[in-house]
This record gives structure tokens, sequence and C-alpha cells, in this order.
């Protein structure tokens, strides 16, 4: 019965979610407006929003929104832990072997509970809006917007993915969950990615709600920057949570891959870290609100296209959710409908008013000058090089489905075309980043700048010669090498406020990332060998040496798997081993490599084994004495997840309020 009440709980959110779309809206246009005594209609919240009955009911309905939602996820999710067969969704993703940390993360293993995640995040954020913005026009038309998306997923949701459909005869056991999705850090890992994903519609719909009624001040920009800063953190931190699962749960030892499905993450991240450059430009100077605008706008826009890529079934990869082409045309309807009439209406604004939209006492400089040496010059070549980035992954990911759709054939994209195509532009990117505290808003004069390089460039020449002689590494990696000790200075030596240093974390963690990316990429070292027990295995370069010896091999019983272990100890680390295994799950008899990784703030050690087969000498009890062995030295792979940690907590740290300003509500 829990499971009719969830979906019932379903139904009436969608009920609460289209009256808090239509009724916000219909009083701005003055259908429940009064009227005055010479007979004219006047919006009763022209002159004070908080009169409003109907504005009165907006933090009620917006809380029963994501209460109901709430409710639903809650009810599924006690259907997973208390293996629920009865349920489609449950049969499908669940075993009743399966640890309670799995039964729980499996509700968003699949394409019905991830959606339902999906609308849980945005009346999460249609609720966020309704208690923590001011009663005024622009809010509360956002959140009528925010609803209205509320109400089109839910409906989706209700009609074309039922995650509480019955299976009917209930089964006494169910199929599991994908093994390569049983891991720690994808059991929170969804829901970190959605709320960055899901929460950039709270930046469209203020920006459209902005475009609407004309009224894109720098109100709207403060307001929209948090949105966006919220969003940008926790897609952050789900995109690393996720190159983290990778690394550790696939097998290869690398972290990123380029699948079209990581890339669908990855475009809303750089859009929306354009949009943040954008919009703190017009907060400072009143320049780029266009390319705020637009910027903010796309970056949701790329969300909904991730969600198509994720779940129409046109792409194969070990991330996607979905084969159903009637979901993928849905999906595709609805991407259409909301990234089509914003992207209109934007230029419909553009034409009419000339790009003056703001106030007459808020009119923007867009046609004002901008300095050479200032730090909106700064500030738009970074939205130019991250709008360049972003469109040339979207290519990457999307033309091998044109390719096939016109001729039939298949086509892929490797990693090599984004190393190739992708390093000048990050690399540039990084170098602006280097620069930007010297430069000031307004302009900056040329010696300061001139003492500024004079004072850096020494120390970022000295790291990168260092790599070369030294570490010995390639001129690739000594150019990101100094680059990155180059913004890494940058950004420590400039005393800012709260906010700005916000901003400097952010770009100190993207420095620290560059390095460590181009020293694990490609300075590893990897050794495959063929290896019996007893026999040792050494891996140096020329900062460390690891000498490794197999000392047994041997079978192990888990909650729901089989594995064979080989133990290997460190010759140099008395009493210290790494146990990599091959697993085999049930009921699947899907087999997995699982990793052993030896970590320090230096290098990781990375060992993998191949299937270990028996020897047909032996009596089947017995397991074979060798096996393939394959060992990866990464330098600085612990730097890898502390660079992506202060970007995120950068984010983080700007969200915080001044202590000066007391507020506690958004503009």
């Amino acid at each position: 019965m829990t499971v009719e009440i969830g979906h019932y709980a379903l139904v009436l959110a969608l009920c609460v979610a289209s009256a808090l779309a239509l009724l916000p809206s219909l009083e701005l246009c003055g259908f429940f407006s009064k009227k005055d005594t010479n007979d004219s209609a006047q919006p009763s919240i022209s002159a004070n929003p908080d009169m409003s009955p109907i504005y009165a009911l907006s933090r009620p309905l917006a809380c029963a929104l994501f209460l109901l939602c709430l409710f639903a996820n809650a009810m599924l999710i006690r259907a997973f832990l208390l293996s629920n067969f009865s349920v489609l969704l449950v049969w499908q993703h669940s075993h009743s072997q399966k640890p309670d940390l799995y039964k729980f993360a499996a509700m968003w293993g699949n394409h019905e509970g991830s959606m339902l995640l999906w609308v849980l995040v945005l009346s999460t954020f249609a609720a966020l809006i309704a208690f923590f913005s001011r009663t005024t026009r622009l809010n509360q038309l956002t959140l009528a917007i925010q609803s209205g998306i509320c109400a089109l997923f839910l409906a989706f949701t209700l009609f074309f993915s039922n995650p509480f459909a019955r299976l009917y005869p209930s089964a006494l056991d169910g199929q599991g969950l994908n093994p390569i999705l049983q891991h720690p850090a994808l059991a929170i890992h969804p829901p970190l990615l959605y709320m960055g994903y899901v929460g950039l519609s709270a930046a469209f719909s203020t920006t459209l709600a902005g475009l609407i009624l004309n009224d894109l001040h720098t109100d709207w920009a403060k307001s929209t920057r948090v949105w966006t800063l919220v969003a940008w953190s926790f897609l952050g931190a789900g995109i690393t949570l996720g190159a983290f699962w990778a690394y550790e749960e696939l097998g290869w030892g690398g972290f990123w891959f380029w699948d079209p499905v990581e890339n669908a993450s990855l475009m809303p991240w750089l859009l929306a870290s354009a949009g943040l450059h954008a919009l703190m430009s017009y907060i400072k100077t009143n320049s780029l609100r266009s390319w705020a605008i637009l910027l903010v706008l796309l970056a949701f826009s790329a969300s909904l296209l991730g969600t198509f890529l994720v779940r129409s079934g046109v792409l194969v990869s070990v991330h996607s959710f979905a084969s159903d082409p009637l979901r993928g045309i849905i999906i595709l309807l609805c991407v259409s409908l909301i990234t089509g009439s914003s992207l209109c209406l934007f230029a419909w604004r553009r034409l009419a008013d000339g790009d003056k939209t703001a106030s007459t006492e808020d009119k923007p400089a867009s046609d004002r000058r901008i300095s050479l040496l200032s730090r909106e010059a700064g500030q738009f070549l970074n939205i130019l090089l991250l709008s360049c980035c972003c469109a040339l992954v979207m290519l990457a990911t999307l033309y091998p489905l044109f390719f096939e759709f016109f001729t039939g054939n298949t086509l892929s994209v490797g990693p090599p075309y984004y190393a190739n195509v992708l390093t000048p532009f990050f690399l540039l990117l990084v170098a602006i980043l280097g620069l930007l505290p010297v430069l000031g808003w307004g302009g900056s004069s040329l010696s300061r700048v001139k003492r500024y390089i004079f004072w850096v460039a020494p120390i970022a020449c000295g790291g990168g010669l260092a790599m070369l002689v030294f570490a010995r590494t390639s001129a690739t990696v000594a150019i990101a090498v100094a680059l990155g000790l180059w913004a890494l200075v940058g950004a420590l030596r400039t005393r800012s406020s709260k906010h700005a240093r916000g901003a400097r974390f952010a770009h100190a963690g993207i420095a620290i990332l560059l390095i460590a990316v181009a020293c694990a990429s490609l300075t590893d070292i990897e050794k495959f060998r063929k290896m019996s027990l007893g026999e040792r295995i050494t891996i140096n370069n020329a900062l460390s040496s690891t000498t490794l010896e197999l000392q047994d091999i041997f079978a192990r019983t888990g909650t729901n798997y089989q594995e064979r272990v080989a133990r290997f100890a460190f010759i140099e680390k008395d009493g210290k081993s790494l146990s990599p295994s091959r697993r085999v799950y049930h009921p699947s008899k899907i087999e997995t490599t699982e990793a052993a990784i030896d970590r320090n703030i230096y290098r990781d050690i990375y060992i993998t084994i191949a299937t270990i087969k028996r020897n047909a000498s032996k009596p089947s009890s017995e397991l074979d004495d060798s096996l393939s062995v394959r060992v990866q030295l990464k330098p600085l792979m612990f730097w890898v997840w502390i660079g992506a940690g202060i970007t995120v907590f950068g984010g983080i740290l700007s969200l915080l309020p001044n202590r000066a300003s007391g507020r506690r509500r958004l503009p």
C-alpha cells in the first residue's frame, strides 16, 4: 500500500506544481487584479506583492511540493530497503543479498528512480526560491517558472517513467544492480550531480523571469550568481566523485575517459563557469550583461541536453540509463520547448530593446570601451575560452551521432582528440587566471602589471625547468607545471574580501589540478607481466622506486559476490601489501576488476590483475599459481582530488554572506 501512496503523492505533487506555476503567472497578467476608482485594472502586486492573496499561498505550496516529492522518494527507497519485489523497478535493480547501502543507492541507479530524484531536486530549489527570496515580481515569476519546469518533469515521470509500477506476479528475488555501480562513491555521486544539473534551473528561471519582465538589473545578477554558484559547486563535487569512482572501480587506471555521458556533465560546468565570470563583471562594472544572460540560459540547456543523451538510448555508455526511443523523443521535445522558448525570448529582447533591458539608472555599459589591462578584459577572455572548450566538447560528443545518422557508419572520438584540441585553450585559460589578480576593475597601470610579471614569472619558469631537468618530463608537462605555478602564486598572493577569496581558492584549485593532471596523465609508468608466486616486479621513475612480490593467490566470499585475490607485498615496507582481485557478482554472474591502490602525496601505485585461470593439471579446488598483472605508477594523483576539492571549496566560500551586510535573503 505504501507504494500506491507514493504514487498518489506524485500525482498530488503534479497538481501543486501546476497551481504554483499558473496562479502567480495569472496574477502577473492581471487576472486577479483589483480595479481602481477609474475602473482601470492594476495588478495587486504592483504596489506591494505581499498584499496579494495568491502570493501568500506561494510559500505553503512550495513547501507542500517539496514534501510530497520527498515523501515519494522515501516510499521508493523503503521499497528498495525492504526488497519489495512486487515493484518492477526494485525487481530489475536490486537483490535480497545486496548490502543495504547499495539497496539505498539503487533507487537512483536507473532511469525511473533517477527521474524521481530529478523532480525532488527541482522541488527543493522551488522551495528555496520561495523561502529565501524577497517577495518581488521577479522572484514570484521565477518561482512560477521553476514550478512549471517541475510540473513538466513530474508529468513525464508519471506518464512515461513511473517508478511505482507493479510486477505481477511478484518475484521471489531481484536481478541485482549493475556490479560496477556498487561503490560507496556512487551512493552520493548522483545526488550531488543532480543538485548541480538541476540546480542550474533556478538560475535559468530567474533569468527567464527577468527577460519576461524586462527587469535585468544588478539585483537579478546577484540572485542569479548565488543560484549559479550553488549549482556549480554541487556539479563540481559530483564530477569529482564520478572521476574518483571511475579511477577506483573501472580498473583501467584513469579517471576521465571523455565518455559522451561524462562530457554531458562537463559542458554545463564549463558554461556555468563562464556565466559566473560574466555575472561578476556585470555586478562590478555593468558590462557583459548579454553574455551573462546567454550563458545562464545555455548552461541549463546543456544540462537538459545531457539528460537527453543519458536517457534516450542514442549513446552506449556505462553511465547511460535507458534505451527507450519514445522516452528519448519526449525528452527531446521538452528540451526543445524549454531551450527554444528561452533563446527566442532572449533574441527578441535583444532586437526589440537594443540590448537596453535594464532600467535607465542601471543601464549597462556594454558599449563602453574596455581597457585591455582591466579585469573585465580578462573575464571576457575567460568567457571566450570556456565557451570554446564547451563548443569543442559538444562537437566531439554529438558529431558521431550525426555521422551515424547520415551515413549509417559508426565513428568514435577518443581521448587524443580532446588532448590535442583542448590543451591549448586550457593552458591559455590558466595563464589568464594567473594575471587576473593584478588587473583591477576599470583598468590597471602597465607598470604594475610589469612588476607583477617580473616577480611571478621566475617562479613559474623555475618550476617548469625543474621538471625538465630533474624529472626529465616532456615539454608539455613542463609548460603545464609552469602555468600552474603562475596561476597558483597569483591566487595565493592576493588579499581580498570573502567572496573574492572564494574565487582565489577556486583558481588555486584549478592550478593545482592542472599540475596534477599533467603529471599523472603524461608521466605515468605502466608495466604488464605474467607473474608466478614468489616473483617480483619493480616500477620506478626519476623520483621513486617500488618493488612488489606476489606472495599469495586465494579465494574469498563477500556479501553478494565471490572473488579471487592476489596479495602483493611491498619489499621496501615490511608488513604492507596490496590485494587486487577479480569478482563475480550474484545473480548476474558479471565479472569485474577490483584495483588495489597504495596512495601517498607523491604518487599512486595502481595494481590490477587479469582473469585468474585454473591449471588443468591441478584439482578444481586449487588456483593456478600464476597470473597476468598490470602495475601503474601515477605521480601526484593525490593532488588531483585535492585540487578538485579546493575548487569546490572556493565556490562554497563565495556563497557565505558578508558579516557587514547581515543579509539573510536573496535580492
